[in-house]
């Protein structure tokens, strides 16, 4: 190590990590939570109807 002590390398470390991957906007965030929300909830949606079209296939 180059004799920095922890403290100092996590804040050298969390400098870097903003400077490398900044927070977007706010409104940017929003989007892409909404983008996020909307797949999750699609994604449940077809675990949901595959799991109802097996229930119903398994009865007849």
């Amino acid at each position: 190590m180059s004799g920095l002590t922890p403290k100092q390398y996590m804040e050298q470390w969390l400098d870097l990590s903003r400077k490398i991957n900044p927070k977007p906007a706010p409104e940017e965030r929003e989007r892409l939570l909404s983008q996020y929300r909307a797949k999750r909830k699609r994604a449940e949606f077809e675990q949901w109807a595959t799991e109802e079209m097996e229930g119903t296939q398994s009865e007849t």
